[in-house]
């Protein structure tokens, strides 16, 4: 072994120590089989459940710092900053750099939106919050499509330590007072009591939240603690005494087991943490207590050269494999798969190597006196470069992402000019206080009521400008994810909810007293008979029926607008990737035979041929070369998949004159 080997594991000695003090290489071991399960899992190849590792990794760093700080507790070295010193030491200068490397990808890659994102990402980890900023903006949570393209979301993980790393040297200070001399026995006994009942709690608090409240069981701290505290518990000695080689054999072995099984057999429908986390926290505290490195079979394997070269590296590793992946998913869109996966995964060992070669090593190995710099200017440099970071971060998110670095096409699809009318409420459309279409005169007669959801606010803009050159008055009542037939219950948060009833029973009854002569029904049909809504085709059909005949009897004629051609994601931000990434805006847009079954869905919901009932098809103005086309020129005709800008919405304008041309 070489003489930088050997001043690495004696480095590592001080990282990975038990009480005595011997190096473990099977821990870095252990290290390594968390780190594959996670990268195997993030990159889609393999391991559906490999998002355990992160839960691996957390029982790892509670066991090893716990440990060291009991030692120095019970030598009467532990200094609290000496202990800040050295995590800033070993966390924040790979962290910053990759951080900042990824802040300039972004610039390259990434869209306005994206970038003011990532920069408020960037933010919220240079303060130890990341787990906090994700937890907020990833409302289909962390096994959600929107997650798998933020290049800092694995920093959650990060975040959760660093705040364990706050929290439990006070901890230790407070359960461990007298552990010296003839004090340390009842000190020991005291701390392992309190740091136990402090994972039980943790560990209830988990099941239960992952049942109500599932995103903040996964990225909060009090749900995560027990993950850290089982490794803790274990290092202040609670354990079984077991000295028989074959037990201590069998426990190993049901330790990886414990582990293997949940990579292999968990998914993204698992509720986790919780109980399922518990397998793999318990498997991890048995492998760190019977394997052994020369003791048992188990020890043997996680102690081999090769997964120790991986265990070294892992830190490291972990931090840049997520953005690499992210940034190529980013670029290729549709065309990544699992060979550019694996190409990713390469790339991320050699920046791991180089990252921990020039960056982890020379930081950790500098000691005070060596390096000539004392414990309280290593804190303050690592607050300057947090400030740094957290000042760049702020300053692209309060830069809307720095528009101005991209092209005029660029920048043009990426900030689409819309323009939506307000939503009206229950109590509004209760009161008779509707919104205002056309002319303001009070006396003229109700011409036309738009009734809709968010659709609807999209449309009644160009309704507005064509009753007003016409000299007429209408309403409107709109409201997002609220589809406006009769008995209709929205269950989506940003619906009506179960006043969606009442609302709509309302509309009904100022059509009636008013008289109005045409309702137009505007909405996105196809969405109310599957994900969010889950209504069902059948009972659509069956409300539309209702509300045909009501309006009917009311002596109203009936518009219904055909939904929209949907694109498929967000054109304020698939748009710009894809005119960045080289392609061309002429051919952009989905197939027209997409748009067939989308218009199959709608059909089945709403049927034809009702009495009294005049269907308005959007689709002509958008379908051009098999394509529903999502440019005019270089203008955009979309702000998302499915909403319109203000020049798509024009291209309306002809469909709604037969509306107003009726008398």
């Amino acid at each position: 072994m070489g003489c930088a080997r050997r001043q690495d594991l004696a480095y590592f000695n001080v990282l990975t120590m038990n009480h005595s003090h011997q190096y473990r290489p099977e821990i870095d071991g252990l290290r390594a089989l968390a780190i594959v399960a996670v990268l195997l899992y993030h990159a889609g190849v393999a391991c559906g459940g490999g998002y355990v590792g992160v839960d691996v990794f957390f029982v790892i760093s509670g066991y090893l710092i716990t440990g060291i700080i009991r030692r120095e507790m019970e030598e009467g070295k532990f200094s609290l900053k000496g202990f800040w010193v050295r995590r800033a030491r070993r966390i924040l200068p790979a962290l910053v750099v990759m951080v900042l490397a990824v802040l300039v990808a972004g610039w390259v890659l990434m869209t306005p939106a994206d970038y003011a994102q990532l920069g408020l990402s960037a933010a919220f980890q240079a303060v130890s919050a990341a787990n906090f900023h994700f937890w907020r903006s990833t409302a289909d949570g962390y096994f959600g499509g929107a997650a798998e393209e933020m290049p800092l979301l694995h920093t959650w993980s990060l975040a959760i330590e660093e705040q364990f790393y706050v929290l439990l040297p006070l901890g230790m200070m407070w359960f461990m007072r007298g552990a010296r001399g003839d004090g340390a026995g009842v000190a020991l006994r005291r701390a392992r009591w309190l740091f136990a009942a402090l994972l039980a709690g943790s560990f209830a608090l988990s099941v239960y939240m992952v049942a109500k409240r599932p995103a903040a069981a996964f990225y909060l701290l009090p749900t995560r603690m027990w993950e850290l505290l089982a490794g803790s518990v274990a290092a202040l000695g609670v354990r079984p005494g077991v000295r028989a080689r074959a037990v201590r054999e069998v426990l190993a072995a049901v330790g990886l087991l414990l582990v293997l099984v949940p990579v292999f057999l968990y998914g993204t429908e698992t509720a986790f943490p919780g109980l399922a986390a518990a397998p793999v926290c318990a498997g991890t505290v048995m492998m760190i207590l019977f394997s052994g490195s020369g003791e048992t079979l188990v020890g043997k394997l996680l102690a081999n050269r090769a997964a120790v070269g991986i265990g070294l590296i892992s830190y490291s590793l972990y931090l840049w494999h997520w953005p690499v992946l992210v940034f190529c998913r980013y670029y290729y869109g549709e065309a990544f798969g699992t060979g550019k996966a694996w190409w990713c995964l390469g790339v991320s060992v050699v920046l791991a190597v180089l990252s921990w070669r020039y960056v982890e090593r020379p930081f950790r190995r500098a000691r005070k006196g060596s390096a000539g710099w004392p414990h309280g200017r290593v804190l303050a440099a690592g607050a300057a470069v947090c400030g740094l970071m957290m000042a760049a971060g702020y300053g692209v998110y309060r830069g809307d992402g720095v528009p101005g670095r991209l092209a005029p096409a660029v920048r043009q699809a990426a900030a689409p000019a819309s323009k939506f009318a307000p939503a009206i409420s229950l109590r509004e459309v209760q009161s008779g206080d509707f919104g205002r279409l056309g002319s303001d005169e009070a006396s003229l007669p109700v011409r036309c009521v738009l009734w809709g959801d968010s659709h609807a606010m999209m449309v009644a803009p160009l309704l507005d400008e064509m009753l007003r050159e016409r000299g007429l008055a209408g309403r409107y009542a709109a409201f997002p994810a609220t589809l406006p037939l009769l008995g209709f219950e929205s269950v989506t948060r940003s619906s009506q909810g179960k006043q969606s009833a009442a609302w709509n029973g309302g509309v009904l009854d100022f059509v009636i007293r008013q008289k109005v002569p045409d309702v137009i029904l505007v909405a996105r049909w196809s969405a109310y008979v599957g994900p969010p809504h889950y209504t069902g085709e059948e009972a659509v059909r069956r409300s539309f029926g209702e509300t045909a005949m009501r309006l009917r009897e009311a002596g109203a004629r009936l518009w219904v607008m055909r939904q929209v051609p949907e694109q498929e994601g967000s054109i304020r931000r698939m748009l710009p990737r894809h005119l960045m990434s080289g392609g061309s805006a002429d051919n952009y847009g989905v197939p027209e035979a997409v748009y067939a079954e989308q218009l199959q869905r709608e059909q089945r919901s709403l049927g034809e041929g009702l009495e009294g009932v005049e269907f308005l098809d959007p689709a002509p103005y958008f379908l051009k070369d098999g394509r529903v086309r999502a440019l005019e020129g270089s203008t955009p005709l979309y702000t998302d998949g499915s909403h319109l800008t203000v020049s798509g919405v024009r291209l309306l304008r002809p469909m709604f004159e037969r509306v107003l041309a009726n008398p």
